[in-house]
């Protein structure tokens, strides 16, 4: 007798501490709101615009933040099955030097649905449903999130710290509300594990997709190769853990200088004593540079989803790559036209080199510019060849 397939998590929240998605194709993220009248995103306070976010009410602009972070996870994964964000604010609890400042987590799981790349394995419920092509809990949301409403609210909270709500990453010494969004959607579409880490037991007695992925180095085996006691010590053995998701281990090479073994392998959080909400789901605080799924937020944190989305990849995520050069559309610097090594001659702005128009940025169009991969706005040519001074002196550039 086959057991359920589907099972519902409780009240299953991952704490931090301290509309409808974009193009076609990717996956249509849809906020919906758990607010009461008047409160949370209802909430009429009137604002002014901030940092690209044109919301004049509280709400809002609440609101336009997790848009824009469901845009952004949207443009990165792929399916054709939406995700559901069932979101609100409440007070959570929050004095002086510490909140809560949110948490998210998925709201049912699924097991051995068609398509389920591993057999007898729990899949967040969006995750298998975007595997499956179907929805597997119709009648439900995917990802549950609550988020602190007393931030902000006067200096009993965090010392008069406030959310910042602007679309730019520019919170300065405040809370980058989209930073944290990012970060909690994140765990509700995959950036998780269900077990007990008190225990070591699986969730209802069956590995989870992101549990799989978990190797301890010291005693050279994965979380579903061990005992149950074997996890328990395993979960609190700093510095030990890691990914070894493939996608995460090759991004990593190119782009973190800490927070990895021997093998390049991304280390993840573990400190002994277990923290409940903390522990395991995230990577280890090592990492530099920062990462958007370390436990801690910090200032200038999360301006793309960094190895998040190469994470999905390992759990089994489609992933969008429009162009279909390799690079995910989020951190694609020209997601419309193929170009795999991603050059940016002029470093100046997000666009690569096959999507810009003045790769130099010296304010000459290529098309115009005697020497477009050089900056040279005077376009001098003394001996009148029609390639500019500075180029005919630079290899390659010619």
């Amino acid at each position: 007798m086959n057991p359920n397939p589907l099972r519902y998590l409780l009240g299953f929240i991952l704490a931090l501490m301290m509309s409808m998605a974009g193009s076609v194709h990717a996956v249509d993220i849809i906020i919906q709101i758990a607010d009461s009248p008047g409160e949370g995103f209802s909430d009429m306070t009137p604002t002014s615009p901030v940092g690209g976010n044109t919301g004049t009410t509280l709400g809002q602009q609440r609101l336009n933040v997790f848009r824009r972070a469901a845009d952004i996870w949207g443009r990165a994964l792929s399916g054709n099955i939406p995700v559901v964000v069932v979101a609100k604010f409440d007070g959570l609890s929050c004095d002086a030097s510490s909140a809560v400042l949110g948490g998210a987590g998925a709201i049912t799981v699924a097991a051995n649905f068609a398509n389920a790349p591993q057999p007898d394995t729990w899949y967040h419920i969006a995750l298998a449903n975007a595997l499956a092509g179907e929805d597997k809990a119709p009648n439900y949301g995917d990802i549950s999130a609550t988020f602190n409403s007393n931030i902000g609210s006067g200096n009993a909270c965090l010392a008069g710290t406030g959310w910042y709500l602007g679309l730019d990453h520019n919170e300065g010494s405040n809370i980058d509300l989209l930073a944290i969004v990012l970060h909690e959607i994140g765990h509700g579409l995959g950036f998780s594990t269900f077990l007990n880490e008190a225990d070591g037991a699986w969730f209802f007695g069956r590995p989870d997709v992101f549990g799989s992925f978990i190797r301890d180095n010291s005693l050279r085996l994965q979380w579903t190769q061990m005992t149950q006691a074997q996890r328990v010590t395993s979960a609190v053995n700093t510095g030990n853990l890691v990914w070894s998701g493939s996608y995460v281990t090759t991004a990593a090479a190119g782009s973190l200088s800490g927070g990895k073994d021997g093998n390049g392998r991304v280390k993840l959080f573990a400190p002994n004593p277990v923290q409940s909400g903390s522990s395991i789901s995230h990577w280890d605080t090592s990492a530099t540079p920062s990462l958007l799924l370390q436990p801690y937020i910090s200032s200038g944190q999360a301006s793309n989803l960094d190895l998040t989305d190469e994470l999905m990849k390992d759990i089994g995520w489609p992933v969008h790559d429009g162009d279909g050069d390799g690079v995910v559309d989020d951190a694609d610097n020209c997601p419309f036209v193929s170009n795999a090594y991603q050059f940016n001659t002029d470093g100046a702005d997000d666009g690569g080199n096959a999507c810009d128009d003045d790769d130099d940025n010296d304010m000459w169009q290529d098309v115009y510019d005697n020497c477009p991969w050089t900056y040279n706005p005077d376009q001098a040519d003394s001996d009148g060849d029609g390639t500019g001074d500075l180029c005919a002196s630079s290899p390659g550039c010619g």
